[in-house]
């Protein structure tokens, strides 16, 4: 049964080497399909190239088309045939090659099939003896059958012209015009590109990259090339076009004024226009907005402020800055603090930079912003101005206490532009015959803030200067800068003298000197007054009635009468100054003192009222007054200045003998005075407690005193 097998088996090798062979004719006949084809397409698309110079997007599509149409022919044409060989992918089935065969030898058809279709079902079958017998004897029967006879390749001889004339047509163009096949077929390829047509002049533009600076004009220049020279010319942008300036013959020129963004373009002139070029921008940095955080000083009581958008900057000193910039087209940025190094920003995100600094005095600081497309650097400059912290301000005001020396009234206003830290009276006594006092210091209440008023009460006796002594003072403010120190402001240093005891003596002494002056002054006058008045009386008495210039003569007498009063008053005051004088510095005696209170009381008592209440009734009479009226004013007048003329008198008889018990007196202490302090002198000698010369001078003080009051 061995040998009935092998017949079969020889059978479907066959059909196997059939299978290939028609796959291998199959390939042939695509191959010259698809290379019929493509050139056909190749030869087609550059021809229609070359006649319509075709735009960017026409020339994608001719060669995106181009590559779908040969990717898709090569696969079904080459590529499947030759995978099938390969038995890759889907093959006929050997009743599919039967019937092939069967239509080449019309009587092996229905055989092969029959034993194909008894081989299939002999599976079926327990006892497959018969069947086999069948299949071995028809398979023996087609031995003889060249099953690959069926196949011609010579009959693909006819689909060679497919292939050969594309071919041809193009190898013939190629010898006798090739820019027909080359020019068009570099157009496709590069069809990103805008290609001029050629024409009998074209446009040149220069070799370096068409970029601009934006915000700045940029000039273009074209060439033209070609043996025509075109009169005119134009630049088209956004379908609008400008006539370009002939610089010569055969150059033109276009200037794009402040260039903002890049520009498309292209070159026209009559029916020649150049491929589409562009204008690109190399972008300036740009400033778009500034934000700046001024933290104020603590001291200064102002709250944190935001100021947008300007950097011209106005702080107290101090204060802390935090700027934070925007820019555009930046990718650095630093900064320049008066003559400082620069310092770059702190970038943050894409287009925030960060900087601070303390404002500490007035300087300009200048922002650098740079690029990687711009070879330049853009700057802008603001000034940073500091208000310095000022200095307090103060202004005092000096009363004298009319009824005391050794009081004064100070009172004083206190300024300063954010507060003021302390106040205080500083003083400093100098002993006569002594070195300087340490500067001593008193605070001064004041009320906290910007500005206060203030008071102080200067006690000469509070502060311990003794007569003699001198002290000079002032008053000092301190502000309250944190930022450099506590600054103070002084008042204007008063320098003040307390009068000596022989300063109080002599003093004293002038005033008497003057009283008695005034008092003998004003008897004079009383005198001169009370014959006026007399020689006034005599002059009216023989006239019916008062005359303008007799009034007027009343009125120099009434204007006498106030002078005098105005003396005595003076008189009085001085000796009633004397009085609180020695009251402060000394204390008289009992019965000096009476004496003394009773001169006070003859002062006070010789100016009595109804003198001044005439002067006051002549005054209100004086245009109605007539002659009877007149003489009895007058009369009054003569005797109240009669008795005040001898309450004078009286007066300045006992003013001279009270000055002269006091003389007596004050000489009597001073004596006494001497001899203690000779006393202490001698002690102090003994015990040894001073030097020789410490003693010779204090010697010397005491009997220079002694000789002084024995003058």
């Amino acid at each position: 049964m061995e040998w009935k097998q092998n017949y079969y088996d020889e059978l479907i090798q066959k059909l196997d080497q059939f299978i290939r062979k028609f796959y291998i004719n199959k390939l042939i006949r695509g191959g010259l399909y698809f290379t019929g084809l493509m050139t056909i397409l190749f030869v087609l698309f550059n021809l229609l190239e070359n006649h319509f110079y075709f735009s960017k997007e026409v020339r994608k599509f001719i060669f995106s088309s181009y590559l779908i149409t040969g990717a898709a022919s090569l696969y079904a044409w080459v590529l499947h045939p030759l995978l099938q060989y390969f038995k890759l992918g889907k093959l006929i089935s050997h009743e599919e090659a039967a019937k092939i065969i069967g239509r080449h030898f019309s009587n092996v058809e229905d055989k092969l099939l029959n034993v194909l279709q008894l081989k299939s079902q002999s599976v079926n079958f327990t006892d497959r003896t018969l069947i086999e017998a069948s299949i071995a004897q028809k398979a023996e029967a087609l031995r003889p059958v060249p099953f690959l006879s069926a196949i011609d390749f010579s009959r693909n001889k006819k689909y060679i012209r497919y292939a050969f004339l594309p071919v041809a047509f193009l190898l013939g163009i190629l010898l006798f015009a090739p820019g027909m096949i080359k020019n068009p077929t570099q157009r496709i390829i590069q069809n990103d590109r805008e290609f001029e047509k050629a024409a009998l002049f074209r446009f040149k533009l220069p070799d370096s990259e068409l970029k601009a600076t934006q915000g700045e004009d940029f000039k273009i220049d074209i060439d033209i090339e070609g043996s025509v020279l075109p009169n005119e010319a134009f630049i088209e942008i956004d379908q609008i076009q400008y006539r370009l300036k002939k610089e010569s013959p055969s150059r033109f020129s276009y200037v794009f004024n402040n260039v903002q963004k890049e520009t498309a373009f292209r070159l026209v002139s009559g029916d020649v226009r150049s491929g589409d070029l562009s204008l690109k921008v190399a972008m300036k940095p740009l400033l778009i907005s500034l934000e700046a955080r001024a933290d104020y000083p603590a001291y200064t009581g102002m709250k944190s402020e935001i100021i947008h958008n300007n950097g011209d900057l106005t702080v107290p000193v101090g204060t802390r800055i935090y700027w934070t910039f925007e820019a555009d087209h930046t990718n650095k940025m630093s900064c320049v603090m008066g003559q400082s190094p620069a310092q770059s920003l702190d970038r943050k995100g894409d287009h925030l930079f960060q900087f601070a600094a303390r404002a500490m005095k007035d300087e300009n600081y200048t922002l650098f912003m740079h690029n990687q497309e711009y070879r330049g650097v853009d700057s802008v400059r603001y000034q940073l101005s500091v208000i310095p912290d000022q200095y307090p301000q103060i202004n005092v005001q000096t009363f004298e206490d009319s009824t005391d020396n050794n009081i004064t009234y100070l009172s004083g206003e206190i300024s300063d532009d954010y507060g003021i830290a302390d106040l205080k009276f500083n003083y400093q006594i100098t002993h006569p015959n002594q070195m300087q006092a340490q500067m001593a210091s008193i605070k001064v209440p004041f009320n906290n803030g910007k500005s206060s008023t203030f008071r102080y009460v200067l006690d000469l006796n509070a502060l311990g200067v003794s007569p003699g002594d001198r002290i000079s003072y002032h008053f000092e403010v301190w502000d309250n800068d944190a930022v450099h120190g506590s600054k103070s402001t002084k008042s204007a240093i008063t320098d003040l003298k307390r009068a000596g005891e022989e300063e109080l003596a002599k003093e004293e002494q002038d005033h008497n000197e003057e009283i008695k002056d005034e008092l003998s002054d004003a008897l004079k006058e009383a005198q001169k007054l009370q014959e006026k008045i007399d020689a006034f009386r005599e002059k009216i008495r023989e006239k019916k009635d008062l005359e303008w210039q007799n009034k007027k003569d009343l009125e120099k007498l009434m204007n006498q009468q106030n002078e005098l009063i105005k003396q005595f008053e003076n008189a009085k005051q001085k000796f009633n100054e004397n009085l609180k004088k020695q009251e402060q510095f000394s204390s008289p005696d009992e019965t000096l003192q009476k004496k003394q209170e009773q001169l006070q009381k003859l002062f006070n008592e010789t100016m009595s009222n109804e003198i001044k209440d005439l002067m006051e009734k002549i005054q209100q009479l004086m245009q109605e007054l007539n002659k009877d009226k007149a003489l009895e004013m007058t009369e009054k007048m003569k005797t109240s200045s009669e008795d005040f003329k001898k309450e004078m008198d009286r007066l300045k008889e006992l003013f001279k003998q009270l000055e002269t018990e006091k003389n007596i007196r004050d000489q009597i202490d001073k004596l006494r005075e001497l001899a203690n302090r000779q006393d202490e002198i001698r002690e102090k000698t003994e015990k040894k407690e001073l030097s020789a010369e410490e003693l010779k001078k204090l010697q010397e003080e005491i009997n220079k005193k002694f000789e002084d009051l024995k003058k």
